[in-house]
């Protein structure tokens, strides 16, 4: 075990109060550069949160060096919030990437031919599953699928099996905004000259 321990006060054998935001203390690896001189490239640095008459809440915030000083890369805050990009995560995690990142923010990258690549379990009752704010968006697609090698699977498959007899839209696309006079709700476009379009009734008698 390895105990790093901090006082607010700089007298030796006397305990006081750490402050929140303070540095309690830090691991610092460091190697030697063509100069040379001796440069950091990683770190992993644990800070107060908060504190009481009982207890002390910290978060870890792990740096590495980019041809440059050691930069945030992932921090770890007392509530359990996960950041990689963000040193403020507002979720359980949080991947936020800048302007300039150059790079896919998040990716699944799954090889098991036979294993579901995603799953979200939802106990949600009145708040989406997922929420996607686009609203910059000009010329690109919010959601692209290609699925170049299907079969008789689907690219989109939809099951409603609630009993429930409430009024509702199994599926809603709504072109929300009047003064878009040359925007299509819905386009379907089929080449290879079979079914465009396919609507299967299956009402009780």
């Amino acid at each position: 075990q390895i105990h790093l321990t901090k006082s607010g006060s700089d007298t030796g054998g006397t305990v006081a109060a750490t402050a929140d935001d303070e540095d309690l203390g830090s691991i610092v690896w460091q190697g030697v550069n063509s100069g040379p001189t001796i440069d950091s490239a990683a770190e992993i640095i644990c800070e107060q949160d908060a504190s009481s008459a009982s207890n002390i809440s910290g978060r870890l915030t792990f740096k590495v060096a980019n041809a440059g000083a050691p930069a945030a890369a992932m921090t770890i805050k007392a509530d359990g919030k996960v950041g990689i990009g963000t040193v403020t995560p507002s979720a359980l995690l949080e991947v936020e990437q800048g302007a300039s990142g150059g790079t896919v923010a998040f990716k699944i990258d799954n090889d098991d031919t036979d294993a579901v690549a995603m799953s979200i379990e939802a106990a949600n009752i009145d708040a989406d599953i997922i929420s996607i704010d686009a609203d910059a968006l000009t010329t690109a697609t919010i959601i692209n699928v290609t699925a170049d090698a299907m079969t008789s699977g689907s690219i989109l498959y939809l099951d409603d099996d609630s009993s429930s007899t409430t009024a509702r839209n199994c599926v809603s696309i709504i072109q929300n905004n009047n003064a878009a006079l040359d925007a299509t709700a819905l386009f379907v476009q089929s080449d290879a000259g079979g079914t465009g379009m396919k609507i299967d009734k299956n009402y009780p008698a």
